[in-house]
């Protein structure tokens, strides 16, 4: 009888271990898992067990996945407590608390049930989550106790970060000391309740991170700011009056301020967020609480405006209070910026139209060969250095898409104030485009912009657009921009290529640089028939 005892006590502990090893998900009361053995989520992404961290000799239990990133550790149970041998066992009791028991059988980490439990079982649910519930029911409404509310290093897909207003409990990210120690870090990225809710990074009791670095109106100490140093923080280039003509202006595109000195209103529009703002001295900026639905709520900040960053995709819009004469300032680089789409707009329109013209000339001149005479008028300047039209196309009659680019480019050299084919320098014999590559040559590129628009421009602006349009006037077709390529150059902040000499690029007065001698029967406002037998 007692061998018959011994045989089924050991078939029984036999099919535990198969079972476990089968990559169940699912521990019951009184199982155990002991080192070495380890369960599986369905679908094989997450596995739970005990491993020593780096060159540690300490044990954990802890969940790593199974699939990807093999073996990285993404929660752990007993970081503070480690075991210092292999005896180590997992367990579920029928009070539905999770377990760890060292050598001596004494626990050294345990799970708190949030409410009694029935038929409690612990299941690792394919999103890494290890739950303790009642029987099957598993509605996460019901758990008795889930990993999730007590996060570790790792934030996964489903879990929840911030204060629960009922039960106390904070829920919040930990690093770990060091990859050979899990126990808590220095550092934690948490939910911060004050004001209007932000996640903040810490470094013990000091913020290091809310979303974004400090930025704002101009440093306060540029040294540091040259040593990616923005602890200091900005100052205003002008002090706020008040009543004495203060308003605002729209930023777009932005991760909104820290949020500790902040007051919010549910119930409120946007411009009654704004009037409220205004008639307070001590309100800096004011934004939607909620931008679904096109935006609701209002937002007001006081005092300084900490932790902006460009979100060009997915920022919001803030409004920031400004001085009367901050204002003005802001106009006038406005103004600018629509007088520089504008004058884009109307140079787009002339290229679209001189591809016309030029398209139906080369269309024109097909025809008259197959006639047997070729009979070309041209409407358009014809004179070398001077108009808009291409090197290739003026001098072999050759037409592409980069004669168009070159016009393009023309046309943005234009707006610095000056007409290419009207311009004269005393000091150059050169037209308009030789002169704005020299000056790019010899980094006098802003002695390009009439004086009187000076103050109203964005000189980085007007220089980049300097650069581009001597990019598209280069001699060589091959070694211009396509369009799609300029759009681009215009719009971004990036490095650009290196110009290389303009076409028609006359170093000297333009009647002696033609070795034609009829070169001088053609005039830049006039049209020329020339009629060819062939």
């Amino acid at each position: 009888m007692d061998a018959l005892t011994t045989l089924v006590i050991f078939l029984f502990y036999l099919i535990s271990i198969l079972r476990i090893c089968s990559a169940v998900d699912t521990i019951t009361v009184n199982q155990l898992i002991r080192d070495g053995q380890t369960i599986t989520s369905a679908g094989g992404s997450f596995e739970l067990g005990f491993f020593n961290p780096g060159s540690s000799k300490n044990r954990y239990l802890g969940i790593w996945y199974k699939k990807v990133a093999t073996g990285t550790v993404v929660w752990v149970a007993n970081r503070e407590i480690p075991l210092t041998d292999s005896s180590g066992v997992l367990t579920v009791t029928d009070q539905g608390t999770l377990a760890i028991l060292n050598r001596t059988n004494s626990i050294i980490w345990s799970s708190n049930p949030s409410r009694s439990a029935q038929n409690p079982n612990v299941q690792l649910l394919g999103s890494g989550n290890l739950v303790m519930k009642n029987g099957n029911d598993s509605d996460p409404e019901n758990f008795l106790w889930q990993s999730f509310d007590y996060p570790g290093n790792t934030l996964l897909r489903g879990m929840k970060l911030g204060r629960d207003k009922v039960t106390g409990l904070d829920r919040y990210l930990s690093s770990w000391k060091s990859s050979d120690d899990p126990s808590k870090g220095n550092f934690t990225y948490k939910l911060d309740p004050g004001g209007h809710p932000q996640l903040f990074v810490t470094n013990g009791l000091a913020v290091k991170f809310s979303s974004g670095p400090w930025n704002g109106f101009f440093p306060k100490f540029q040294s540091y700011w040259d040593k990616g140093d923005w602890s200091s923080g900005c100052v205003r280039n002008a002090s706020l009056g008040c009543h004495n003509g203060d308003g605002f202006v729209k930023h777009t595109g932005l991760k909104l301020p820290d949020t500790q000195k902040s007051w919010s209103n549910e119930s409120m529009n946007l411009k009654e967020c704004s009037s409220m703002c205004l008639r307070n001295c001590s309100c800096t900026a004011y934004a939607n609480s909620d931008i679904r639905g096109g935006g609701s709520g209002c937002l007001l900040w006081f005092g300084d405006l900490i932790d902006i960053r460009e979100f060009h995709e997915t920022g919001q819009v803030l409004y920031v209070r400004m001085a009367a004469s901050e204002l003005d300032a802001f106009a006038r680089i406005n103004s600018s910026k629509r007088r520089l789409a504008i004058i884009s707009s109307v140079s787009t329109i002339g290229i679209i139209l001189l591809s016309i013209v030029l398209t139906c000339i080369l269309k024109k001149k097909k025809q008259l060969k197959r006639k047997g005479v070729l009979k070309v008028s041209f409407l358009l300047p014809m004179v070398p250095c001077s108009g808009y039209m291409s090197p290739e196309y003026a001098i072999a009659g050759l037409y592409s898409t980069k004669s168009n680019v070159f016009s393009f480019g023309v046309s943005v050299l234009e707006m610095s104030g000056k007409r290419n084919r009207e311009f004269y320098n005393p000091n150059y014999y050169i037209n308009l485009l030789g002169y704005a590559w020299t000056l790019y040559m010899e980094g006098r590129s802003l002695e390009l912009i009439d004086a009187s628009m000076g103050d109203t421009c964005n000189l980085s602006e007007v220089l980049r657009s300097i650069h581009v349009g001597l990019l598209c006037v280069q001699r060589s077709p091959d070694d211009r921009p396509s369009m799609s390529s300029v759009i681009l150059m215009l719009g971004s902040e990036g490095a650009l290529p290196q110009p290389k000499r303009p076409g028609f690029f006359c170093e000297t007065p333009m009647p002696e640089a033609n070795s034609n001698p009829d070169a001088s029967s053609f005039s830049g406002n006039e049209g020329h028939d020339a009629i060819l037998e062939v």
